[in-house]
């Protein structure tokens, strides 16, 4: 899957279903002025505790971790 601008909307819809899959709960948006995507949280089930208060951004090329 290619997640670069541009996509279409086929690959969002498997990008969302990923995002389902392998975060529940988590939430994703676009900042169109950085021309970044943003992921917050989720659950990971096997930990303890089973929130995930991380934040990520994607470039269109790398995801990368956001710090505080």
């Amino acid at each position: 899957m290619n997640f670069k601008s541009g996509t279409t909307v086929l690959s969002w819809s498997l990008a969302l279903l990923l995002l389902a899959t392998l975060f529940p709960g988590a939430a994703m948006a676009h900042d169109a002025t950085r021309q970044r995507t943003v992921l917050f949280g989720g659950l990971d089930v096997a930990a303890t505790p089973p929130s995930l208060d991380d934040t990520w951004e994607w470039d269109g090329s790398n995801w990368q971790p956001c710090l505080p």
